[in-house]
């Protein structure tokens, strides 16, 4: 009998998971500029004189601006996922390409006779084994 090494290729099982975290679209000062734009619309008269309202209101009641940037930061702010290669570290947007990144998706191994084998020469030895075995049966 004639034993061949058949290619396979299987799923990489022992694959590593990519890292999925949750990232901040704006930076706080990002934010806080926003929000200086939105109450600065128009610029408020005071004796002739020109002032912004978030200047008004920052120096008249912090507290009161504190507050609504709060509320603007929260109403505001957006996240994005971003994932991360398991083995490099290196960022991604879409999570397969960061598990995917340092790893092999498919895995070839070698068929012989039904078994199963990790690499070539593992394979190669069980087919000399099987030959061997049959000429001495003959």
């Amino acid at each position: 009998m004639n034993y061949e090494i058949e290619e396979v290729e299987e799923e990489n099982e022992e694959a590593l998971e990519a890292i999925e975290r949750e990232v901040e679209v704006y930076d706080d000062s990002e934010l806080e500029n926003m929000y200086v734009e939105s109450l600065d619309c128009e610029t408020v008269m005071v004796c002739g004189q020109e002032f912004n309202p978030s200047r008004i209101l920052e120096e008249l009641d912090p507290t009161a601006y504190r507050c609504g940037l709060n509320d603007f930061i929260d109403s505001t702010q957006e996240t994005t996922t971003e994932y991360t290669c398991p083995i490099c570290g290196a960022e991604h947007e879409d999570e397969d390409d960061a598990k995917w990144c340092c790893q092999e998706e498919n895995i070839t191994k070698f068929e012989v006779n039904g078994d199963i084998y990790d690499n070539e020469e593992e394979a190669q030895i069980q087919v000399d084994f099987l030959e061997e075995e049959e000429n001495e049966e003959n």
